[in-house]
């Protein structure tokens, strides 16, 4: 997988810094605020009068991790980087990401609405969450669990807190939102026992739950031949996977004009050329030969995620030449030509 998921020094740094405010709050608000001045951006609502009188730290990654253009997100974080003196290069992909909802970015509900301890509550998940991805001990999985499972009947508080623990730490913690909940539940992508234990998970797991299926998922990341070996590259095929749906849904309602039909003869012909069966990636290798594509078409991406164009709309074409019988899927990470897709003529038309 070509990504390199320039993004995780950075968020990874950033958490660090964050903690020495975990009892300097009003430090760390005003710091925001600073930020948000000196990008001459307005800060966006975080209380119900508008600046925060508290925050946690997983809202303040939320500022950068919702529904705003690459352009805004770089911005911030420049703006981040400068005023909590973060020594990691600011990223320009966000490649493997999940994003809040623009009405739904904080962790907590606004004064009146929340506990009193509701935010120390999260600055424990946090500082937990860090100690435990930096030593995966007894004591540590304990406290982990234990602050985790605080926080689970918080307002505010829905899948959103896995998307949090990966934004700090994504080696260590998956992600399970919509979309790789809905990647997870195919069988094909990771193994029947996890997508079995996703399609009854109707509502976040309990800390030792979550843990425990986040164990599984990395062993069969490991132990597989996928293209996909880390919970990063794994969230962005899930995301990949999504658009294809999306374009999909598109296309049959005749509101697309299906830029991946170009892929289906390339993919077959590249499976030929590669004796009938081949990785993914090989197969995107023979195409680019194959279409002599330009280092502009390998590159290209598309809307607010920077998605692959190229990558996005060939797995697209694979998994409608799965369905019309012409490429073969019960071998995960391997796509094969059946009888049907070895004798095809497939021309433009």
């Amino acid at each position: 997988m070509d990504v390199q998921f320039k993004w995780i020094e950075f968020y990874t740094e950033f958490a660090t810094k964050l903690m020495a405010y975990k009892y300097d709050r009003k430090e760390l608000i005003q710091k925001i605020q600073n930020v948000y001045k000196a990008i001459r951006t307005k800060l966006p609502k975080l209380e119900k009068t508008g600046i925060p009188v508290d925050i946690d730290p997983f809202t303040v990654f939320g500022l950068f991790n919702k529904g705003i253009t690459d352009k805004n997100r770089i911005s911030i974080l420049n703006g981040i980087k400068k005023e909590f003196e973060v020594n990691a290069g600011v990223p320009d992909d966000f490649s493997g990401i999940p994003v809040l909802n623009n009405l739904m970015a904080t962790f907590y509900g606004f004064k009146g609405d929340r506990e009193t301890d509701d935010i120390d509550n999260l600055w424990t998940v946090f500082e937990a969450a860090l100690q435990f991805a930096e030593g995966d001990t007894l004591d540590s999985r304990q406290s982990f669990i234990a602050a985790y499972n605080k926080v689970l009947n918080q307002k505010c508080i829905r899948w959103n807190i896995t998307m949090g623990l990966y934004w700090i730490r994504p080696y260590k913690f998956i992600n399970l939102d919509s979309r790789n909940r809905k990647f997870l539940c195919n069988p094909e992508n990771l193994s029947a026992d996890i997508a079995a234990e996703v399609v009854v998970m109707k509502a976040v797991p309990t800390a030792d739950k979550y843990l425990d299926f986040g164990d599984k998922c990395k062993k069969a990341l490991q132990k597989g031949s996928y293209e996909y070996k880390s919970f990063p590259e794994l969230s962005y095929t899930a995301w990949i996977t999504s658009k294809g749906e999306e374009e999909s849904d598109k296309a049959d309602s005749g509101k697309s004009k299906a830029a991946f039909l170009r892929w289906f003869a390339p993919v077959i012909t590249a499976l030929r050329d590669l004796g009938g069966s081949a990785t993914p990636a090989d197969v995107r290798k023979k195409i680019i030969e194959n279409e002599q594509l330009s280092e502009e078409e390998i590159k290209a991406t598309r809307g607010k995620s920077n998605v692959n164009k190229f990558e996005n709309e060939v797995a697209f074409a694979r998994s409608y030449l799965v369905k019309g019988g012409y490429i073969d899927n019960s071998v995960t990470g391997i796509w094969s030509l059946t009888e049907k897709g070895k004798t095809v003529e497939m021309t433009d038309e």
